[in-house]
């Protein structure tokens, strides 16, 4: 079954979107895992997941003992999405850091 619209969006999280923008840079699961502090059975839940939630082909096929996660069209389309909605949000944080030190008022008073 593979879920859409905004079902899918529902399903994914930050931690979600650091995932997919980290392998969309070619970094292996295993290092994804350790720089979340996520544990391998974490991570392999997550990447199960994505199979879930965008279908069996967001990934490349490789033989099993391949350790690297290579996404295939589909799954660089997606992180790449992934990734500008990540810099969305950095750019939200940093907006709400440059308010809360200016002190200014991030909602109207009535």
């Amino acid at each position: 079954m593979i879920v859409t619209g905004v079902q899918t969006i529902r399903s994914l999280d930050l931690d979600d979107l650091l995932v997919l923008s980290l392998l969309l840079e070619g970094c292996r699961a295993v290092d994804i895992g350790r720089y979340m502090c996520l544990t391998p059975p974490a991570i392999t839940h997550r990447l199960n997941k994505y199979k879930l939630i965008f279908g069996p082909s967001f990934f490349d096929e490789f033989p099993q003992n391949t350790k690297r996660k290579i996404l295939s069209g589909e799954g660089r389309i997606v992180a790449e999405r992934a990734k500008k909605a990540l810099r969305l949000f950095i750019c939200i944080d940093d907006a709400i850091s440059v308010c809360n030190f200016l002190k200014i008022p991030t909602q109207a008073k009535k």
